[in-house]
């Protein structure tokens, strides 16, 4: 498995790095490969473990990337595209840019400078993702997801936004009321556009009664926002201590409880999102496939070769219908699956010799049923092979 850790951390020495030799006159490049030196030092042990066990593969593998990028993590690598949500999540990044250099203050301290050095820095490795989602999908930039770096930048573009609004306190340039403004638009805002906005056109707003408009519009956008969110299953708050008890865990806890541990079911290869555990998680059993094997699949291109016939078993038609629409595709995963016939759950269960099937209510087969709840069934098919 590729390491994605060793890949965080080598973003700060990279942004350390281009740092160093922006201000080599002032650093000295004794210092710098001193410095380089001692990091090598330190971090030896996990070099020596990573280029030792690595499956870093610098060539092309396009078959890999597409389905990747088709299926799951089209929001990753995908730049041009006409899918709206994939579209306003560009717009955003392009906006926690903007932000940074809209709050970078005039006057910089050399700490400004070294953190400037870091976004210029962070936007090159952006540049290379691009290229390589774009055009040139070599495995090793694909692999490592680079564009993680990204988180970087948003990072520091808050930060300094906070920094912008305390020395507008500090100095009293403006009204009490836009300082409020502000503040509420940094802390209530779940996408950097909406500060973007706020942070271009502040200054020319100055009608009291529209400020205190955008006030109320800007806590009830993310109050909105907060119900769609919580309807659309992305957000669900409380204090969960262990995996949240609903249908899917009590499916997965049967099959636990009650059958073999080398026993392989055939189960909704969609049966994931962010707050269901894969089916392997809580069951401890196998299964023949599963769309969220993608997930891995994105640091390991030789395990698509595996996955693919298998996934295709008990989601038919499916992969070929893929766009870049996560979403869209886990229906198209779930209704592939829910239209095999019996005759097809016999096919897989022969020929991965798996023992269980599980379906999704309301649809129904003629199996020996030995367990159900309100939305799956299990049937037991050792009995018809």
């Amino acid at each position: 498995m590729y390491n994605i850790h060793v890949v965080s951390v080598n973003f700060v020495m990279a942004m350390l790095l281009f740092d160093s030799i922006i201000r080599i006159k002032e650093i000295g490049l004794k210092k710098i490969i001193e410095r380089l030196m001692i990091f090598l030092i330190f971090a030896s042990p996990v070099l020596v473990w990573k280029f030792s066990n690595s499956q870093v593969d610098i060539g092309l593998d396009r078959s890999w990337f597409y389905i990747i990028n088709n299926s799951l993590l089209g929001n990753l690598f995908t730049l041009f595209t006409l899918n709206p949500l994939i579209n306003f999540i560009i717009l955003n990044g392009i906006a926690t840019v903007i932000i940074f250099f809209l709050t970078l203050p005039i006057k910089r301290s050399k700490n400004d400078l070294t953190v400037k050095n870091f976004i210029w820095a962070a936007l090159i490795i952006l540049l290379i993702q691009m290229v390589a989602g774009t055009w040139l999908p070599l495995t090793v930039i694909i692999q490592s997801q680079i564009m993680r770096v990204g988180l970087f930048i948003n990072f520091f573009a808050y930060l300094y936004f906070s920094g912008y609004i305390a020395e507008l306190i500090s100095s009293k340039k403006i009204g009490v009321s836009k300082i409020v403004l502000l503040i509420l638009v940094l802390l209530f805002s779940i996408v950097p556009l909406i500060p973007l906005v706020i942070l271009l056109l502040y200054k020319k707003i100055d009608h009291k009664i529209l400020i205190e408009i955008i006030k109320y519009l800007i806590i009830f956008v993310f109050l909105i926002t907060l119900f769609i969110l919580k309807i659309a299953n992305i957000w669900k708050p409380g204090i969960n201590i262990g995996p949240i008890k609903d249908d899917s865990y009590d499916v997965q806890m049967w099959a636990k409880n009650n059958t073999a541990k080398d026993v392989i079911f055939i189960t909704p290869p969609a049966l994931w999102w962010f707050y269901n555990l894969e089916w392997r998680v809580i069951s401890e059993r196998s299964t023949v496939s599963t769309l969220s094997e993608l997930l891995e699949g994105a640091f390991l291109p030789s395990y698509i070769d595996y996955w693919r016939p298998r996934f295709e078993d008990v989601a038919p038609g499916a992969l070929i219908q893929f766009s870049v629409d996560p979403l869209k595709n886990i229906e198209i995963t779930k209704k592939a699956y829910n239209f095999l016939s019996e005759k097809d759950v016999i096919r897989i269960s022969k020929k991965y010799n798996a023992k269980y099937f599980v379906s999704e209510k309301p649809y129904r087969y003629s199996f020996p049923m030995v367990y159900q709840n309100n939305h799956f069934n299990i049937y037991v098919l050792n009995l018809v092979n």
